[in-house]
């Protein structure tokens, strides 16, 4: 019986032959394992109800973009990642929209604000601070997808 990536590293992890580092999940584990080996990277899935699209976003001027005020209430949040294809190879230049609610989570829909465009660096790389966004009623559900560039 031929094991998955995923699977040969659960087993492993649950009999102690690997041991992963602090702030290391097996998510991350498995894409790091799988672009060692030059493997492909699943899409992004596509996401029907947002975010939309606004003529004057304001440009970040570059791949970093401070979204909060200094005041602004709500809890820090700190988002670094790059873009790849879906080969695994690097997007430079990649325009990335950001969009969000605010910490009580309402979505700004006549100015810009937790918004940005963002262009990706050179090798894919874009970060941006805003805060962490709150629940907002139209989902039933929070959910969400983080991935590692590591």
């Amino acid at each position: 019986m031929e094991l998955s990536r995923r699977d040969l590293l659960l087993k492993s992890l649950a009999t102690g032959v690997i041991k992963l580092s602090a702030g290391m999940t097996v998510a991350s584990a498995v894409d790091s394992w799988r672009r060692a080996e030059g493997g492909a990277r699943p899409a992004t899935p596509t996401d029907q109800l947002g975010p939309f699209y606004r003529q004057g976003t304001p440009k970040s001027g570059g791949h970093s973009a401070m979204l909060r005020s200094a005041g602004d209430p709500g809890l820090p949040l700190a988002v670094v990642g790059a873009v790849y294809n879906t080969r695994g190879a690097v997007v430079p230049e990649a325009k990335i929209e950001v969009w969000q609610a605010s910490h009580l989570g309402k979505y700004d829909l006549t100015g810009y604000r937790y918004r940005a465009l963002l262009l990706a660096g050179p090798k894919g790389e874009y970060d941006f601070q805003s805060v962490i966004p709150g629940h907002y009623p139209a989902r039933k559900w929070c959910k969400h997808r983080v991935t590692s560039p590591w």
